[in-house]
Formats: structure tokens, C-alpha cells, sequence
């Protein structure tokens, strides 16, 4: 079955972007959950819920940390910092035991059916 993936990435004056997605197919997905993701480098800190979550130095489970949280908040080498607010489900992976050398980050899985607003700020 094909469909259509639609996104918008909106700037806001607070410094921070609005992203919103839909998917449109002609019938019923035989899907439970979707999900939106990104990779960050080696060696960011890991802030959920105002709670630090430390990343293994050292490759180990390839799932680091699950939970539902309300705040994420990324300080990425270099001193970027990305915040992620609502409520969502997060999921760390730890892809060193994949050969490759980032953590992959979740922040959000969700019914296909479900409406989900979720506030991003990079600065």
C-alpha cells in the first residue's frame, strides 16, 4: 500500500521550532506504533525530567534508557542544546554495538491514530 508523509518545521520567536508530520494512506496501516528519531554524537549529555542520564563510556545493552517524560534536554559537544517538551515516550539506543558510533534517541512513539504535540528548542 503506498501513502503520503507530509512534514513542517517551523521557526518560533522563542528561539525554538514547531514540527509537525502527517501520514495519509487509503486504508488501515498494519502498524502498531511510529516513531520520530535522531542521532546525537558520542559525549552529549543526557538531562530527562531535570534527572541526568548517563551514557555507558563503554558499549553494553543496546537499550540504555526507556521511559514515558514530560523533558529532554540534549547539551551536544560544542555546547548546542536541544530541548524537547511533552509528553512522549523515550527510548535510548546505544548503536556502538551496531559498529556505529552515536546514540540513537526516540522521543516520541505513537498510535497511528493519535494526535501528539511535542515543542522543540535548539539553541
Amino acid at each position: 500500500m503506498t501513502g503520503s508523509c507530509t512534514y513542517i518545521c517551523t521557526p518560533e520567536g522563542t528561539g525554538g521550532f514547531r514540527f509537525s508530520g502527517k501520514l495519509e494512506f487509503p486504508g488501515e496501516l498494519p502498524i502498531r506504533t511510529a516513531y520520530l528519531g535522531f542521532t546525537v554524537p558520542l559525549g552529549t549529555l543526557v538531562h530527562v525530567d531535570g534527572k541526568q542520564i548517563p551514557l555507558p563510556e563503554n558499549a553494553g545493552k543496546i537499550i540504555v534508557a526507556q521511559k514515558y517524560a514530560k523533558a529532554l534536554k540534549l547539551v551536544i559537544p560544542g555546547g548546542k542544546i536541544l530541548e524537547i517538551k511533552g509528553n512522549f515516550q523515550l527510548i535510548i539506543q546505544d548503536n556502538r554495538l551496531l559498529a556505529k558510533k552515536f546514540h540513537n534517541f526516540s522521543p516520541n512513539r505513537f498510535s497511528p491514530t493519535e494526535e501528539i504535540i511535542i515543542h522543540w528548542r535548539l539553541t
